[in-house]
């Protein structure tokens, strides 16, 4: 009858500890919401989807925005655009990850653009002999801006890959 009594003991504490260790808390309000800032160039969009260093972003209720306070139209987005975004929640543990854009910053100051001509050359290269998707992890000038270096990823199995545009030529080199 004693080891009844503990083998019953013994199985409370632990029905007691798994309830407790299951229970859920949810978030007291927005201030606990998940956050996180990516600046980096637009390497692919689809739909309301952009990528963005290694991440999708879902845009579609997102505020979009220039990086002098105006508005600016989602459709006008376009491959090497230079941005800023504002995920909030969950970041999907996929390849690339997906997260849910809250706001979305797009530089269009001289030097942006001028990236931005550079970085699509390329993206648009690699795209065609690696495939998507295309995921940028450095992107510099050399040579006082007369090209650009890229170091990229294409397609889901390759390894990183160095490009460099030619703002002369406008043509691709690797």
């Amino acid at each position: 009858m004693g080891n009844e009594k503990k083998l019953l003991g013994i199985l409370i504490v632990f029905l007691l500890s798994v309830l407790t260790g299951c229970a859920t808390k949810k978030p007291a309000d927005d201030s606990e919401k998940m956050s996180r800032i990516e600046t980096g160039f637009i390497s692919g969009i689809s739909g309301n989807q952009i990528l963005v260093n290694d991440i999708f972003f879902d845009i579609s209720e997102a505020e979009v925005v220039t990086d002098q306070g105006e508005p600016y139209q989602k459709d006008r987005l376009e491959i090497g655009s230079y941005v800023e975004t504002r995920a909030v929640g969950p970041i999907l543990e996929s390849y690339p990850a997906q997260a849910k854009s809250e706001k979305l910053l797009v530089f269009i100051d001289e030097d942006s653009l001028l990236l931005k001509e550079g970085v699509a050359a390329v993206v648009r290269f690699s795209e065609s002999e690696g495939g998507k998707p295309v995921v940028l992890h450095n992107v510099e000038f050399v040579e006082d801006k007369a090209r650009l270096r890229i170091n990229l990823t294409a397609g889901l199995e390759s390894g990183s890959a160095d490009f460099v545009y030619d703002y002369e030529t406008k043509s691709v080199l690797n």
